[in-house]
């Protein structure tokens, strides 16, 4: 059942990539909206004499910034795409949630954290980058970060995630692109399908949780793949992204 809606004002907004618009909300009223990272958000717009619905992750990583941030792809002709990409800031938007269960779970057992994701796929994973960072101090915990993506310029929240990866020791990031290289790739750019990492990973079902979020096609591909390599269902987290017009 859905939630009350609520009026969101926009704040800021700025493009991450050519194609992927990064949007800040608060709440009009400014009262919190408290969310667990890797959870999204329903919003709720005017379009064609119609009310359209679309869900997006939720990107935050400050939880209590009071702040509501999602990054959204351009898609052509699209309704998301022609209201999102010309909201102005103080512009409103009714909104309800968060929902999901694509979150950080309390799992003694495991010894490493596996993201991987496709596109925007990355955003929730973003949103838990201060509370793993927390997980991560003290700990013999390891996390492993794999984006795909099509070109260097698709590569969103790139820099700040191989920042992350940089302060902690025990984390890895690698950005795969599949249409177009750099001129010199970085240490964590490497070409092709993310499915080209997976083997030097050693993935292991006794030890790892993986999380998929981003194309269907990758999301089923992969998880098919975790199956036959011994993974159980509680172990594999995953979330669909479909681009809706």
């Amino acid at each position: 059942m859905a939630r009350e809606k609520f009026e969101l004002q926009l704040v800021e907004s700025y493009l991450v990539t050519p194609h992927v618009k990064h949007l800040v909300f608060r709440r009009s009223d400014n009262q919190p909206v408290p969310f667990i990272p890797g959870q999204f958000m329903n919003f709720h717009f005017p379009y064609n004499d119609e009310v359209c619905q679309r869900s997006y992750s939720i990107a935050t990583r400050d939880q209590n910034s009071g702040l509501i941030e999602v990054a959204i792809s351009e898609v052509k002709d699209g309704a998301g795409t022609q209201f999102f990409f010309t909201m102005q800031p103080g512009d409103t938007i009714l909104a309800d949630g968060p929902y999901g269960k694509l979150v950080l779970q309390d799992d003694p057992k495991t010894k490493r954290y596996v993201f991987i994701a496709t596109n925007t796929g990355i955003t929730p994973y973003r949103s838990m980058l201060n509370l793993l960072s927390t997980r991560l101090k003290n700990s013999s915990l390891k996390m492993v970060i794999l984006l795909g993506v099509r070109t260097p310029e698709d590569l969103l929240y790139g820099q700040e995630l191989a920042t992350f990866a940089e302060q902690h020791e025990n984390v890895e990031f690698f950005a795969c692109y599949t249409r177009k290289q750099p001129e010199k790739h970085k240490a964590f750019e490497h070409e092709g399908r993310i499915h080209a990492i997976l083997p030097s990973l050693h993935l292991n079902p006794a030890e790892d949780i993986v999380y998929l979020c981003g194309n269907p096609n990758m999301v089923d591909e992969v998880f098919n793949d975790l199956k036959k390599l011994g993974f159980e269902n509680s172990a594999v987290r995953r979330e669909k992204y479909v681009f809706s017009h």
